[in-house]
């Protein structure tokens, strides 16, 4: 049994190996546009999302496309017994934290990501990433953004570290607006 799991610089779709862009940066923009994806009429986001990826087109169906991107970017395969957290509110955004990130890895692992000169594998920055420490700034204000309780402090804590919109939900406020104002 192979223990450690080489991250892949490839993804297989239906039976074809297409070699990626890996690194953690790239993998960062497209995360973010996973967020931008508000329905399937969003084409031009998908589309963005697979030349970021494959640096060119993929003929292969955009579907089975967009669900092996979707897998590889979840990162290093759990064991069916792990148990993930279930985060109800948005407390993370790789692109707006990206900073308190860094320091974060830098200060725990001394790696700096500002100054690598190898791309740095997104699989292995999910592990440092989902390896900070609680004493670190970045878990300190995704603890204030997921606070529910009613205490005044972490409440004004949790609205002055609060994530700005995305675009995603700036479309949901236009629908909302377009019904109640007919705009």
């Amino acid at each position: 049994m192979k223990l450690l799991i080489k991250p892949p610089i490839t993804l297989t779709i239906n039976g074809t190996l297409y070699p990626i862009h890996y690194d953690f940066e790239t993998w960062i923009q497209v995360t973010s546009l996973f967020d931008e994806i508000t329905d399937t009429e969003n084409i031009d986001i998908l589309f963005e999302i697979i030349n970021i990826v494959f640096g060119n087109t993929v003929d292969e169906p955009v579907e089975d496309i967009l669900a092996a991107v979707s897998k590889f970017s979840t990162g290093y395969p759990f064991h069916k017994n792990n148990v993930t957290a279930d985060v109800k509110e948005n407390v993370l955004s790789f692109e707006h934290d990206i900073n308190n990130i860094v320091i974060a890895i830098k200060h725990q692992s001394g790696i700096d990501l500002r100054t690598i000169q190898e791309p740095f594998h997104w699989w292995d920055f999910l592990l440092e990433f989902q390896n900070i420490s609680d004493d670190c700034l970045i878990s300190k204000i995704m603890g204030y953004r997921g606070y529910t309780g009613k205490d005044k402090d972490m409440n004004r804590l949790k609205q002055s570290y609060k994530l700005p919109l995305t675009k995603k939900d700036l479309a949901v406020l236009d629908k909302v607006d377009d019904v109640f104002w007919g705009c």
